[in-house]
């Protein structure tokens, strides 16, 4: 359980971090490309320590490996892909419903772990899944309030996109091995690092912020992407997907909304309060 909390706390890191970057008006397409520079810095960094032991790495043979960075490569592409949409949904929308409909998305991995895998929740967390559905319809309903959210549409995309990050960590959980983690997320964040390089080359180029602010801002996204990411897929190796992706989706969202009321006096409504409070019930019944 220690491993999901340093987990949950590096991704409020991140989700603030873009709050901040929205707020400072910073150059989205150097932030993430910063952001990805940092990430795969620290965890080559692990790799290369991890690779001393040669041991760990007898029987892995060359078959392994390239499933295992095909897998990389599809959560990488995910991955930019899911960030990009957040940062543009939380200028759009706010802190606080974006959070929402993006760590939701577990739902997804919860459904195909139960198809693929028979990894089946118990009663009572199935109540505090469904008890987070009904989160999840009262978030709606209080952003259909224009002043709260300023373009739903981004929300299916955050939900889908989330969804097959959350899958395909759980994947890499239930297949490979965890002393292979470093050496996974190094191949994952190599081609985050590479997509945001094709953006930052593509097209406007952005706000124009200060280069001080992206370089902080990004380093900040970057550590609590790494950490947030190692320390999910470490948790996979001693709780169940049922457990890990909805105490990560419920904590973050608490958290996260309540920076977003509190620190960044972001608008609300009794809908979006009932579906935090739900949101809470939800996280006590899933742990019981």
């Amino acid at each position: 359980m220690v491993y999901l909390m340093i987990s949950l706390a590096g991704f409020c890191m991140l989700s603030i971090g873009f709050k901040l970057v929205s707020i400072y008006q910073a150059d989205m397409k150097r932030v993430i490309f910063i952001n990805y520079v940092m990430a795969t810095t620290l965890t080559i960094a692990v790799a290369v320590l991890n690779l001393r032991d040669k041991n760990i790495f007898e029987g892995f043979g060359n078959g392994d490996f390239w499933k295992m960075a095909c897998l990389a490569v599809a959560l990488g592409l995910a991955m930019i892909q899911n960030l990009w949409c957040t940062e543009v949904s939380t200028d759009k929308n706010g802190l606080g419903s974006t959070t929402f409909f993006s760590r939701a998305g577990f739902l997804i991995c919860i459904i195909l772990s139960a198809v693929l895998w028979k990894d089946f929740p118990g009663i009572l967390q199935a109540i505090g899944i469904l008890v987070l559905l009904v989160s999840m319809a009262e978030m709606m309903r209080g952003t259909q309030d224009g002043n709260v959210a300023g373009d739903r549409k981004l929300f299916p995309v955050l939900f889908i996109g989330s969804g097959l990050v959350f899958f395909f960590n759980a994947v890499y959980g239930r297949y490979f091995p965890a002393e292979y983690k470093p050496l996974f997320l190094s191949i994952v964040f190599l081609v985050t690092l590479i997509s945001s390089v094709v953006l930052l080359c593509r097209g406007d180029k952005g706000r124009h912020s200060a280069l001080a602010t992206d370089i902080l801002l990004g380093s900040v996204i970057g550590i609590s992407n790494a950490v947030g990411t190692f320390f999910q897929l470490k948790s996979l190796d001693f709780l169940s997907v049922a457990i890990v992706m909805p105490v990560s989706a419920a904590g973050n969202l608490l958290v996260v909304a309540l920076a977003g009321r509190f620190c960044f006096r972001e608008k609300g409504n009794c809908h979006i309060t009932a579906a935090l409070v739900l949101a809470v019930l939800s996280l006590i019944l899933i742990n019981l």
